[in-house]
């Protein structure tokens, strides 16, 4: 298992350019989040898919990585993601992933993204990471 502070430190170190933060990771679960800036924007200012699709992507790593450790060879075999609503571009975006299955070789689970008050989800995803375990 690992915790937010080193999964944090990960990113950081593997992903520089990554802007996101943290917030918790442990059994399975992981809540990050991100002050989009406006590079993550598309026009009419609202949150860009791929801005999305990134943080749902590291949303699934850090859930798997607080369950089992960090896995340097885990790579994505397949995301789905549903946009339900616009994420506004002008609001810190909560990501809120957790497992929903862990096999020896595959590991499933799935991402709610919501703006500020947490309360309406404005996208959701399932994704599913191949593990190679150390």
């Amino acid at each position: 298992m690992s915790t937010a502070s080193e999964i944090q430190s990960y990113f950081n170190k593997s992903f520089p350019h990554a802007k996101f933060t943290v917030v918790s990771a442990r059994n399975g679960k992981a809540h990050l989040t991100l002050e989009p800036s406006p590079q993550n924007n598309r026009p009419g200012g609202n949150v860009s898919g791929p801005t999305l699709m990134a943080l749902t992507d590291a949303a699934l790593y850090t859930a798997i990585a607080s369950q089992i450790g960090i896995q340097s060879t885990a790579s994505t075999t397949n995301i789905n993601i549903n946009f339900l609503k616009k994420v506004p571009g002008d609001q810190k975006i909560h990501v809120k992933a957790s497992l929903l299955k862990e096999g020896k070789r595959l590991i499933t689970g799935e991402v709610h993204i919501h703006g500020d008050d947490e309360g309406q989800t404005l996208a959701h995803a399932v994704g599913t990471f191949a593990v190679v375990r150390k």
